[in-house]
């Protein structure tokens, strides 16, 4: 998850230095270099837990503990932006759902092909994400979608708790029992805490 937290970061980083052009065109523009810098730091990853001599175990968390500290920084700079005002159509929802469900079948596919690291990284393809940054810079502007970064990037790091969690609850109590107690240590431990902070904040 941490290279969704970089693929968030280009959605603050990026807009303001692209060129004005209408709205379609800038959108589609920044849709392609965000993916464009996902696509290298998740090739950049794969090569590191290739190549890097430690365990998956110890990338895995040294990738969390570097996504808080980048996600607490971001909320802490987090620029001002309009509250939205339009709510979210039942199509961007269906095509967040296809887009995810999409991933989930390759990186199964992979899995089975006997690639789990690619399989890893297919699964985080960012497609919920992407959708709601497009979403949200079509109907409620470019200002809005920048003040969300922050609160992702810091959020989605109970995905990569999860994860780590489940290494070890799903080797000792299965995959229905760990995935609940994953659950739910990665909310007690993450979201929970994030959610508290996060009201302080404001």
């Amino acid at each position: 998850m941490l290279v969704n937290a970089g693929f968030l970061a280009t959605w603050r980083i990026i807009p303001p230095h692209l060129p004005e052009l209408e709205l379609k065109l800038k959108l589609g523009l920044m849709v392609f270099c965000s993916l464009s810098c996902w696509a290298l730091a998740a090739s950049s990853s794969y090569l590191l837990l290739l190549w890097g001599g430690a365990t998956p175990l110890f990338w895995g968390g040294l990738a969390l503990l570097i996504q808080l500290f980048v996600g607490i920084f971001a909320c802490w700079n987090n620029p001002p932006s309009p509250k939205g005002s339009k709510a979210v159509s039942l199509m961007t929802l269906f095509l967040r759902g296809c887009l995810a469900a999409t991933a989930i079948v390759i990186s199964v596919l992979l899995a089975q092909s006997g690639s789990p690291l690619l399989a890893g990284i297919a699964s985080v393809f960012p497609a919920i994400f992407l959708t709601t940054m497009v979403s949200v810079w079509i109907s409620q502007g470019e200002a809005v979608q920048a003040g969300a970064v922050g609160p992702m990037m810091l959020g989605s790091s109970a995905v990569s708790a999860y994860a780590l969690i489940a290494i070890f609850s799903f080797s000792m109590f299965g995959p229905w029992v760990g995935a609940l107690i994953a659950w739910g240590a990665s909310v007690f431990f993450c979201s929970v805490p994030i959610a508290f902070w996060m009201s302080r904040q404001h």
